[in-house]
């Protein structure tokens, strides 16, 4: 991203909490390791697997709520986030 984009500051805090959560994660060794587990022994083992709780809320979320509804919802949240405010 240019160095005098409007965007620029916005994008890095957006980053920021990203990487934030993925290091606040609550997926252990052992939950991978379970997960290795269930593929190595699956018959016909799926395309993805996810592990861990926060994964999983948020593409049952996304399955479950209208396309646009969870667009709104998602930016809403990380415009939240991001400048500590309500949007």
């Amino acid at each position: 991203m240019a160095a005098d984009s409007p965007y620029r500051a916005w994008f890095q805090k957006l980053e920021q909490l990203t990487d934030d959560e993925v290091k606040s994660a609550v997926v252990t060794p052992t939950d991978v390791a379970k997960v290795v587990v269930e593929i190595l022994e699956a018959k016909r083992p799926r395309l993805r697997y996810l592990v861990g709780t926060r994964g999983r809320f948020l593409i049952n979320l996304r399955r479950y709520l209208p396309g646009e509804i969870f667009d709104r919802f998602w930016i809403r949240e990380m415009t939240r986030r991001v400048t500590g405010t309500k949007a």
